[in-house]
């Protein structure tokens, strides 16, 4: 047993996991809740540095699997989609649904008390862009952050751990991990993150497939930023400096 999974796991994939598991969400725990003040202007290079952090474990992840000469369907991405993904497409077309009614309804009776909680909302959580080009570079990070992240933390971590600490371990290790690392300033948004996030690695051990949880992660990532860009065109003039937060959301 324990020669077969020495024998399972390349340096890279020792590697990933400490990466994953261990130093992304304390850098991002630190930057959250222990953050220094960014001054305005600064949102494209947070959307930048956000994009490295992901774009290097996944550049290294590609890289390993090359070498190993592993197949996609081991990280969740079998082409056709299995059955169980194909009714997780149908869950997430439901969600996206739901979710851009609940927008329409929400603009259709313009409410300021609320629209001042989504931003600070929005704000906490890194995602309330200022300019045309603040949204398509976050438009960039979206991307490469609903696919990414579903692709490291749901498919490589649950490959990885499950042979040693069982599906139910490997599915709280990669959540808590994620989840840790994407909450924001206070520890309440800490908890609906680590929620998001089992909730996201439950439905991908259950389905065995990570394309609709790309699709519906993509979506809530550039949705909410969006609709952040929509509410900053609202806002009054901002202070000279806030506090920022590299969050995604998700």
């Amino acid at each position: 047993m324990l020669l077969d999974l020495i024998h399972r796991y390349t340096l890279l994939d020792i590697l990933l996991i400490v990466i994953l598991c261990i130093l992304l969400p304390t850098l991002r725990m630190t930057r959250h809740l222990w953050g220094a003040q960014v001054k305005i202007g600064e949102t494209l290079p947070r959307i930048y540095f956000n994009l490295a952090l992901i774009g290097f474990p996944l550049a290294l992840l590609a890289w390993d699997w090359a070498m190993a000469g592993r197949s996609v369907r081991e990280l969740g991405l079998a082409v056709p989609v299995p059955l169980r993904g194909q009714i997780g497409f149908v869950v997430a077309g439901a969600i996206i649904v739901v979710l851009l009614i609940r927008a329409r309804a929400q603009t259709l009776k313009r409410n300021p008390q609320k629209a001042a909680t989504r931003r600070a909302q929005l704000e906490d959580a890194g995602m309330l862009m200022h300019t045309p080009a603040e949204l398509r570079a976050f438009g960039a990070l979206a991307f490469v952050q609903g696919f990414g992240a579903e692709i490291l933390f749901r498919g490589f971590l649950l490959w990885a751990l499950a042979p040693i600490a069982g599906i139910a371990g490997a599915v709280a290790i990669a959540a808590t991990a994620y989840g840790i690392g994407h909450g924001s300033r206070s520890w309440e948004r800490v908890l609906v993150s680590s929620l998001t996030a089992y909730a996201f690695t439950i439905a991908y051990a259950v389905t065995h497939s990570l394309w609709w949880l790309m699709l519906l992660h993509t979506f809530v990532l550039a949705h909410n930023a969006w609709r952040g860009y929509r509410l900053s065109q609202e806002m009054v003039p901002r202070t000279e400096e806030i506090a920022l937060v590299p969050g995604d959301g998700l």
